[in-house]
C-alpha cells in the first residue's frame, strides 16, 4: 500500500484505549508512521466499544473504490459523547443520520434556512435567525440556546446544532454551551474542543 499518499490514517484493533498500551494497532501504527508523512492515529476504544455504541459505523467490507469513498456519507462531529452534535444543513435533513445518533432537539443556528421540514417530523427545533457574516452577532442568543440544549440533554434527548455549512455559528454556539454546560473557561475551551471533536476518539501517534 501506497502509505505515502493517504492523507488520513486511523489504526485501529479489538480494545486499544491509550498509547500506553502494546497490541497490533501500536504496532501497525508505528510501521505506518514511517512511511507516511501525515499523523497516524489510533482509534480509542477500539473496534469492540465503539461499534457496540455506533453500531451503524459497522461494515464487512474492505476495500473501495474512489467513487465508493467520495460518496459515503459524513456524520456530525460528535461534541459530547451521545449527546451533542455539530454539523451542517444536509446531516440535519438526513433522515438515516437523525436516527442513527437518535437525534430529537435540533438548533439551526441561520437565516436562510426554513426548518419547516425538519417540525413537520416531529422533531423539537430551535431556529436562530443569524446571518452568515463576519458582522452577525451571536451573543444575543447564547442564554436562548444553552438553556434550550440544556433542558434537552438533561431530560435525556441527543441534540443537534448546525448552520448552513456547519463552520463558524454552529462551533461558537457548541463553545458557548460547553463553558454554559460545563463551566468551561474561554482558556480552557482550545484543548478542550479539539478532543471532543476528535470523536471517534482519535489518538495522535507521537
Amino acid at each position: 500500500m501506497e502509505i505515502e499518499s493517504f492523507r488520513y490514517i486511523i489504526v485501529y484493533d479489538s480494545n486499544t484505549s491509550s498509547l500506553l498500551d502494546s497490541g497490533p494497532a501500536i504496532d501497525c501504527a508505528d510501521s505506518f508512521c514511517k512511511e507516511s508523512q501525515y499523523p497516524v492515529q489510533i482509534l480509542t476504544w477500539g473496534y469492540e466499544r465503539i461499534s457496540a455504541i455506533y453500531p451503524f459505523f459497522r461494515t464487512q467490507k474492505i476495500m473501495y473504490t474512489i467513487r465508493e469513498l467520495e460518496s459515503l456519507k459524513t456524520y456530525p462531529v460528535e461534541i459530547l459523547p451521545c449527546q451533542l452534535y455539530m454539523g451542517d444543513f444536509r446531516q440535519a435533513t438526513n433522515a438515516q443520520i437523525l436516527k442513527d445518533l437518535k437525534l430529537t432537539s435540533l438548533v439551526n443556528v441561520s437565516k436562510e434556512i426554513s426548518s419547516k421540514m425538519l417540525e413537520e417530523k416531529n422533531f423539537t427545533v430551535l431556529h436562530i435567525l443569524v446571518d452568515d457574516s463576519m458582522d452577525a452577532d451571536l451573543s444575543d442568543y447564547f442564554e436562548r440556546v444553552c438553556i434550550f440544549l440544556a433542558s434537552h440533554l438533561n431530560a435525556g434527548s441527543a441534540a443537534f446544532i448546525f448552520s448552513t455549512h456547519g463552520v463558524s455559528r454552529c462551533s461558537a454556539m457548541a463553545m458557548t454551551f460547553l463553558m454554559y454546560h460545563l463551566q468551561y473557561t474561554l482558556k480552557m475551551l482550545p484543548c478542550v474542543f479539539s478532543s471532543f471533536v476528535g470523536s471517534p476518539f482519535a489518538l495522535p501517534l507521537p
